[in-house]
């Protein structure tokens, strides 16, 4: 093979590498968006069945989220 067809090659890998890469790209960023929906969908389900669980979880959650930066405080 002569040189120019070595560099049209390595051009030609390049661009298949890079589209392969965007396309995994696309694909995660998919199943990230489908996963993010059925968190949302179990989360509406949860709030609309059963309110007083759906509401102590996200108080207890909160709660946890105040105190650990008064914790990091008293340990210093």
């Amino acid at each position: 093979m002569d040189e120019e067809s070595l560099k049209e090659k390595k051009k030609q890998k390049l661009l298949k590498a890079g589209y392969e890469a965007r396309a995994r790209a696309r694909k995660e960023k998919e199943k990230e968006r489908e996963e993010k929906e059925r968190e949302e969908k179990r989360e509406e389900d949860e709030r609309e069945n059963d309110f007083k669980g759906w509401s102590k979880r996200l108080w207890e959650e909160h709660a946890v989220c105040l105190t650990l930066p008064l914790n990091r405080i008293r340990l210093s």
